[in-house]
């Protein structure tokens, strides 16, 4: 129920900035994570439920035990996928019906940034990104929940969605920025590799909002996977948009 709540909260603030002009954003930051040296494990890595290792990667203990607990509550809601009475093997990994669900890490090794920011005390900051994916290994899965509905909408191969925290420390003191984001739609993979991000955001500090961008993800001559990202979040100025 804490979930579908959530998931309400986040889809009136995702409605409610269309149309909405640039300047009644409060807060706008472009993220951007180019792994030019290909994906190690200090990079990314799958960490299963490792609560340590969430905590330091910034969540608090509540946030860190029940990560995948509220990750799984919302991909049931959101898209009908129930990982909940599924047993991970020894890595962390979950499989459903051809679904495979994974929590992991990218660190600030993998080039991941604050390009841009309206809030200039986190311009230029690393981020830490921490989350709950599944992944769509087979063509011929139906998703429902609230967005396929009981008709179900067809999945290719590739598709996949993210339940997790960005982390971004201040240029200045010791506060941490932390935003909360659940995808909207299980995001396409091309034959390209390119992949559009499409999450509800939300934070205790900038309100709701809503992310949009591309992912693009090629592998290179060393064997390794090239990631490529470029998304936006915006968060309303909601005091205006209520006059």
């Amino acid at each position: 129920m804490k979930t579908t709540v959530l998931f309400l909260a986040f889809a009136s603030a995702a409605l409610a900035q269309i149309g909405t002009p640039m300047n009644d954003f409060k807060t706008s930051m472009v993220f951007t994570m180019d792994t030019t040296v290909g994906m190690p494990e200090d990079q990314y890595s799958s960490i299963g439920d490792n609560i340590p290792r969430l905590m330091q990667n910034g969540l608090t203990m509540e946030e860190a035990t029940n990560l995948r607990h509220m990750a799984e509550a919302y991909f049931r809601d959101r898209f009908g996928v129930d990982f909940t009475n599924v047993v991970a093997d020894s890595t962390g990994t979950k499989m459903l019906n051809g679904i495979m669900e994974q929590v992991g890490e990218i660190v600030p090794a993998a080039n991941y940034r604050v390009l841009a920011s309206s809030n200039k005390k986190y311009e230029g900051m690393p981020i830490t990104d921490v989350f709950v994916g599944f992944t769509i290994l087979q063509d011929g899965v139906m998703l429902h929940g609230t967005y396929g509905g009981p008709e179900g909408m067809p999945a290719m191969m590739g598709q996949s969605g993210a339940y997790g925290y960005y982390v971004i420390p201040a240029n200045t003191g010791n506060t941490k920025l932390k935003i909360h984001y659940a995808s909207d739609t299980a995001m396409p993979m091309s034959m390209d590799g390119d992949m559009p991000v499409r999450c509800f955001v939300n934070s205790d500090q900038l309100g709701t909002g809503y992310e949009m961008g591309i992912q693009t993800m090629t592998m290179m001559m060393n064997g390794r996977m090239h990631l490529f990202t470029r998304t936006v979040l915006t968060f309303p100025d909601t005091s205006s948009m209520m006059n």
